[in-house]
């Protein structure tokens, strides 16, 4: 579709590629394009899979990809034992970095050193683009829930809330602490699961 060539020699040599079962050649159409046509999912937790919104997180970008733009997916831990990146950032083997599952705010930092398009999920980030849900009601709505169901004792179990935890932590935990207060409730029972 590009150049001196006639409509009708494209739609034979386009006929002839479906006939023969042609398909472009990923790694040769990147290297043309100075692209590796590949997204990298960072998780900040043990296993890529990691939880329910990572695994969410993992579907959309999925169905996204095969509907809309053809792209290879590459999982890693988003650093390295050594605290380094991990490879597939630092030799550029992917055209953007989607991190997901949380994190400490030296993501931010790490990452702003290379030269990648990044979004960030599951957590606010001050650097770069960011999807979050807005934790903070989101445990209000679960106390005033359970109020409403009769429960006068609610307790929160989360994380361990550490000096650099993740904020969406800090935030779901003031929700619950803040709708208690304002139903007259002890925040009971609060526990830290590590």
């Amino acid at each position: 579709g590009r150049g001196e060539v006639s409509p009708e020699l494209v739609k034979k040599v386009r006929r002839l590629a479906r006939e023969c079962g042609y398909v472009p050649h990923g790694p040769a159409r990147a290297l043309r394009r100075g692209r590796r046509e590949t997204i990298g999912i960072l998780h900040t937790g043990i296993v890529p899979y990691g939880g329910e919104s990572s695994d969410r997180v993992t579907e959309g970008v999925q169905y996204w990809i095969e509907r809309y733009a053809p792209r290879h997916l590459m999982f890693a831990h988003w650093l390295e034992s050594d605290g380094t990146p991990p490879m597939v950032v630092r030799q550029r083997w992917v055209d953007g970095v989607i991190l997901s599952s949380g994190g400490v705010s030296q993501v931010d930092q790490t990452l702003a050193m290379y030269p990648l398009p990044v979004v960030v999920t599951n957590m606010k980030s001050n650097r770069f683009p960011s999807v979050s849900c807005d934790n903070v009601k989101a445990a209000r709505d679960a106390v005033d829930y359970l109020y409403g169901l009769g429960h006068r004792r609610i307790a929160y179990v989360g994380t361990y809330v550490g000096a650099n935890e993740d904020p969406s932590t800090w935030d779901r935990l003031e929700g619950y602490r803040n709708a208690c207060r304002e139903r007259g409730i002890t925040p009971w029972g609060t526990a830290y699961v590590d």
